[in-house]
C-alpha cells in the first residue's frame, strides 16, 4: 500500500513538472506567435519526455546498470542524435508551411542548424538529468543496503557475543544448585525457583537489545545469593543501588562480566579476607557501575583477567557496538585490588 502511494505521488509530481515545463516553453514562443509557442512547447516537452523515459526504462537498466558503460554511451549518443534529427525535421516541415518574411529567411543552413542545436541542448540536458537521478537513486539504494548489512552484522555479532556469555552464568548457577542439593539443604527448592527466574531472564528477556535495568539488578542479586551458598560463613559482598529511575534501560548482561570476574579472581569463597563491592547508581541519566574486588596474594603473572570465563575484550566489543562514544570504561589494578568503573552516558531518553 505504501509503495503504491509512493509511486502515485512520484507520478503526480512528475506530471506537474512536465506541465509547468511545457507552459514555460509556450511562454517563450508566445512572443513570436501562439502557433509557434504551441509548436515549440510540444516539440521540446515531448522530446525531453521521450529521452527521459527511454533512458529510464531501457538504456540505463539494460546497459549502464549491468556495468556495460561503453555500450550505454554509444547507444545513448546514437539515440539522442536520431531524436534530435527527427524533431528538428518536424520543426522545419512545420516552418515550411509559413510564408517567409523575406528572401533571407527562405532556406539556408541556419534553418536546420539553429533548431538542431536548440534541440540537442534541450534533449541533452534532459538526458543528463535523467541519468543523474538514476545514479542518485542507485547510490541511495546502495546506502540503504549497506546500512541494512551493517545492522544485520551488528545484530548477529551481538547474538554471538551473548551466546558466549550466557552459558557461563548458567554453568555457575547449576554448580551451586548441585552443591546444595547434594547436602540435602532445605533451601534447594527455593534455589531451583531462583534458577528458573535466572533462566527465564537469560532466555527470554535478554533477546531484546535492551532491558529494564531493575531486571538486570534482580539477576545480579540472585547471582550473589548463589555465590553466598559456596561457603557456610557469610562472605564480604556488598551491593549498593542508588538513584535508579524506573524506566531506565540497559543492554542485557552488560554488567555481569565484570561482576562474575570479580568473584572469580578475588577467590572470595576461599579467602576469608577477600571482598567484592558492587555499586550501581544513576546520576543525571548516566548509569555508573563500579565493581571493586580484592586480589589474593598471587604473582601478577598468574592474574590473567581474560583467561577462562568471560574476556574483557568481548565486553568492550559489545560496548562499542551498542553505545559507541556514549561510554567510558576504566580498569584499575593495584597490588591488592582490582576496580572496574563503567559509565554509560544518557542519550536523553531516560
Amino acid at each position: 500500500m505504501n509503495k503504491i502511494k509512493l509511486v502515485n505521488t512520484n507520478t503526480f509530481r512528475e506530471s506537474v513538472f512536465w506541465i509547468f515545463l511545457g507552459a514555460f516553453y509556450f511562454l517563450l514562443g508566445f512572443n513570436h506567435s501562439v502557433m509557434f509557442g504551441l509548436v515549440i512547447s510540444s516539440i521540446l516537452t515531448s522530446g525531453q519526455i521521450l529521452v527521459t523515459k527511454v533512458n529510464h526504462f531501457y538504456l540505463y537498466p539494460k546497459y549502464y546498470k549491468k556495468d556495460n558503460s561503453r555500450k550505454y554511451l554509444i547507444y545513448s549518443i546514437i539515440f539522442l542524435f536520431i531524436v534530435v534529427c527527427f524533431y528538428t525535421t518536424i520543426e522545419i516541415i512545420l516552418d515550411n508551411h509559413k510564408p517567409p518574411k523575406d528572401a533571407e529567411e527562405d532556406g539556408g543552413a541556419l534553418r536546420f542548424l539553429f533548431p538542431f542545436f536548440l534541440n540537442s541542448l534541450a534533449f541533452g540536458i534532459a538526458f543528463a538529468i535523467s541519468l543523474a537521478i538514476k545514479l542518485y537513486e542507485k547510490e541511495k539504494e546502495n546506502s540503504i543496503k549497506i546500512k541494512e548489512l551493517q545492522k544485520t552484522q551488528v545484530e548477529t555479532e551481538l547474538k554471538f557475543l551473548k551466546t558466549q556469555i550466557n552459558p557461563h552464568f548458567l554453568f555457575n548457577a547449576l554448580n551451586n544448585i548441585y552443591t546444595i542439593s547434594y547436602k540435602e539443604d532445605s533451601l534447594a527448592s527455593q534455589k531451583i525457583l531462583d534458577l528458573s527466574d535466572m533462566l527465564r531472564y537469560v532466555l527470554y528477556d535478554c533477546k531484546g537489545e535492551s532491558v529494564n535495568i531493575n531486571k538486570e539488578i534482580e539477576y545480579i542479586e540472585l547471582f550473589i545469593n548463589f555465590q553466598q551458598l559456596k561457603t557456610k560463613e557469610s562472605q564480604n559482598i556488598n551491593l549498593s543501588v542508588n538513584g535508579i529511575k524506573p524506566l531506565t534501560t540497559i543492554s542485557p548482561m552488560i554488567m555481569m562480566p565484570f561482576i562474575e570476574n570479580s568473584f572469580k579472581h578475588s577467590k572470595i569463597d576461599k579467602d576469608k579476607d577477600a571482598f567484592v563491592n558492587i555499586d550501581i547508581k544513576q546520576t543525571n541519566g548516566d548509569i555508573i557501575i563500579e565493581v571493586e574486588n580484592s586480589l589474593p596474594n598471587i604473582p601478577p603473572a598468574k592474574m590473567l583477567y581474560n583467561s577462562g570465563g568471560i574476556g574483557l575484550e568481548n565486553v568492550k566489543k559489545r560496548l562499542d557496538l551498542l553505545y559507541k562514544d556514549r561510554y567510558v570504561l576504566d580498569i584499575i589494578k593495584t597490588e591488592d585490588k582490582h576496580i572496574v568503573k563503567l559509565i554509560i552516558r544518557s542519550n536523553g531518553s531516560n
